[in-house]
């Protein structure tokens, strides 16, 4: 797997953009990219580490990524942007991550 990562220039909106060739079909990618079930095999930092996906995958639908514990707790979430089958994916990213602690009110 060949990937490049191209960031913005400082002061511009920031922007990671992932070019590659990668040694699988077209159509298994989209898939992997795409398929919550599937984005849970690899995604994070080691194999088990998203225990939910939910993928809206349609331009204006939601990502949203949880996290285990061991992965910091925490989630990715973002908006689809640009969705052009098997050509182009584009989408905002946010990482919110999990309070440390849990306070009570009184």
């Amino acid at each position: 797997m060949n990937l490049a990562f191209l960031k913005s220039d400082p002061g511009a909106d920031q922007v990671i953009e992932v070019e590659g060739v990668i040694g699988a079909p077209v159509a298994r990618v989209w898939q992997a990219w795409t398929d919550p079930a599937d984005l849970k095999q690899w995604f994070g930092r080691e194999a088990g580490s998203v225990t939910k996906a939910d993928a809206d995958v349609r331009v204006g639908g939601r990502w949203c990524f949880h996290f285990s514990d061991s992965d910091e707790g925490g989630r990715l979430e973002g908006e689809y942007l640009t969705v052009e089958p098997e050509q182009c994916l584009a989408f905002t990213w946010r990482r919110t991550a999990k309070p440390r602690h849990n306070p009570r009110s009184r």
